[in-house]
């Protein structure tokens, strides 16, 4: 920028220079035109001589001469012209020499007694000049070198080096920044502010978060539960690929490939296990026996899968089925698996796999005749929910009438399947029935349910709580029908 404005000063000075240097020599001849017109008027050599000698007496002046009216000339005198050390920069600007010249006339007539001529040396003329303008590009180049370090300086200052110790402090991974006084209303402060809030959000979302994966992780290893976490990722692949390929009737596709299924089997990886699935399978944790699923669904392996992608192809919102599994020293026992599923379209990535032993169910079947012939012949509709999972364990044959559900498909499945919602609400917000069941352990009203058919009745249900060594804390629901609603009655 110094450089620029100063060559733009300089052509402005050499513009007027010129202008000036031809003023200057103008006036200089006009100075001698009288006493060179008596000479040449006169045809005074002498006089003409005295002329030349003056104007030779100009610094610049390297020729000088007075032509009569007949072209003869009366006096001539030349020196040489000053040597330069930029002969090419003296004639870019103001030519190799430059030559003045004046017409001798009387101011009262027209007569002309012959003319002056004058030659000047721009080696003389451009010194100066030349010194000016460096004097003029030297001091404006230092003015605004100069004002650039000291601007530096300041942007130094002020921005780069808070900014550099901001960029320390968040390397070094410090949760706050702080920022010096003069900076605390500006661009600096407000950034510096932004990234202390940011921090702060996420230092409590990481707290949140930490409290969260560690009363998971609790509940995961102290649950009486099998909870398997299972990597299912090969399932999404797959299942993207045949969407792709344009499959309409998955389970008819998978009847005709099993190929896709042997394949999916093998990819399927255990993330952990809890210590409820190393007692019921009598194993040890980090056994091969529980990093995959073969082991333990044996030949029902193929069918569990098949059933499962079918149910995620549909989306249905949880996956539940009884099957038979077997433990690492060959026992073989029923069990009821059940894994919650992402809505239709979302990936399903890792889930939680819960496994219910339902053989104990089973094998004392007979110890509960007794109780089994009450419950049967109640007229209201009862269930066992486990409060851990609120998965269905025993249902009656009212109830089975009542929802129009056998006994065999409800065990094992969560009480949500129903979608059974309360009649009386709290601040006017209507509640799954099992969501208040786990929040209160002895509860009654009314609530409003759905047959399998699609008919909606009204049932006073009373809830008590109830704690089994095997199944941990349970829930016994009572359903009345509140009016008569036909069969389910």
């Amino acid at each position: 920028m110094g450089l620029t404005f100063s060559f733009l000063q300089i052509a402005t000075d050499l513009r007027r220079e010129v202008k000036n240097i031809d003023a200057t020599y103008a006036r200089s001849l006009a100075a001698f035109e009288d006493a060179a017109f008596q000479a040449a008027f006169g045809l005074d050599k002498e006089l003409a001589e005295r002329v030349v000698d003056g104007l030779m007496l100009q610094p610049a002046v390297i020729e000088a001469s007075i032509i009569d009216s007949y072209g003869d000339v009366m006096s001539l005198k030349r020196q040489p012209q000053s040597p330069s050390r930029f002969p090419w920069l003296v004639e870019a600007t103001f030519g190799q020499s430059r030559a003045f010249h004046s017409i001798l006339t009387d101011g009262n007539s027209t007569f002309v007694a012959g003319k002056i001529n004058v030659m000047v040396d721009t080696n003389v003329l451009a010194h100066a000049f030349l010194q000016r303008s460096a004097l003029v590009l030297g001091f404006g180049v230092l003015r605004n070198l100069v004002l650039a370090i000291l601007l530096t300086y300041l942007f130094f200052r002020l921005v780069t080096r808070p900014l550099r110790d901001m960029a320390r402090a968040i390397g070094a991974g410090g949760e706050t920044l702080s920022v010096p006084r003069r900076n605390r209303g500006d661009e600096l402060g407000a950034l510096a502010l932004a990234y202390n809030l940011e921090t702060q959000r996420r230092t409590l979302t990481e707290r949140q978060l930490s409290a969260e994966e560690q009363k998971h992780s609790v509940l995961f290893e102290t649950s009486d539960i099998s909870q398997w976490l299972v990597d299912f990722s090969a399932v999404d692949l797959l299942l993207q690929q045949l969407r792709r390929d344009a499959v309409t009737n998955l389970g008819e596709h998978l009847d005709q490939h099993p190929k896709l299924i042997s394949e999916l089997i093998v990819k399927l990886r255990v993330s952990s296990v809890n210590n409820a699935t190393l007692r019921m399978f009598t194993t040890h944790r980090g056994s091969d026996y529980v990093q995959t699923l073969g082991g333990i669904l044996a030949e029902e392996m193929r069918n569990v899968l098949r059933d499962l992608l079918v149910a995620i192809w549909q989306g249905q919102g949880a996956f539940a089925k009884e099957t038979l599994l077997r433990s690492q020293d060959n026992r073989q026992f029923p069990a009821i698996i059940t894994i919650p599923l992402p809505p239709a379209g979302s990936p399903l990535q890792t889930r939680t796999m819960s496994i219910v032993d339902i053989s104990m169910l089973q094998n004392h079947a007979g110890d509960y005749s007794l109780q089994n012939e009450i419950l049967n012949a109640l007229e209201d509709g009862i269930c066992t929910v486990r409060l851990a999972d609120t998965s269905i364990l025993t249902v009656n044959p009212a109830f089975e009438r009542m929802f129009l559900h056998s006994a065999s498909k409800l065990q094992g499945q969560p009480l949500l399947l129903l979608s059974v919602k309360t009649a009386e609400a709290r601040d006017g917000q209507v509640q799954n029935l099992a969501s208040v069941i786990k929040a209160e352990k002895d509860w009654g009203g009314l609530v409003q349910c759905q047959r399998r058919d699609g008919v909606e009745f009204t049932c006073h249900v009373q809830v008590s709580s109830h704690f089994h060594v095997d199944h941990g804390a349970l829930a016994i629901l009572s359903f009345r029908p509140a009016q008569v609603d036909g069969p389910s009655a």
